[in-house]
């Protein structure tokens, strides 16, 4: 088996965040937030009424809110892809006004 380059695997992760970046640039982050609010709320409940049912396994309530964590973080990470577009659109306005200033002395 032929190993990859350590400049290979950076391609393909690249290539793969590209991809991932695409399919989730779309997603309707209020709604998002609503949602990990209202699995934190459920597992608080579930937590609250295992009083009354004490053999609800305690799993499910930290699955609910890890799933609220990771909805948090989706949203984080969104966020953060949208800064860093902001950022290059920035880049890309100054390199067209160096550009243009370069062009009036050349």
């Amino acid at each position: 088996m032929e190993t990859q380059t350590k400049k290979d695997k950076a391609q393909q992760l690249a290539f793969q965040i590209q991809v991932l970046t695409m399919a989730i640039r779309n997603i309707d982050l209020e709604f998002t937030r609503e949602c990990s609010k209202d699995l934190r709320s459920q597992a608080s409940f579930q937590e609250s009424a295992a009083v009354l049912n004490p053999s609800h396994p305690f799993e499910a309530n930290e699955l609910l809110y890890e799933q609220a964590r990771s909805l948090d973080h989706l949203v984080s990470f969104v966020n953060s892809l949208k800064r860093c577009d902001e950022i290059k659109a920035k880049l890309a306005e100054k390199k067209i006004t160096q550009d243009k200033i370069k062009s009036l002395f050349i």
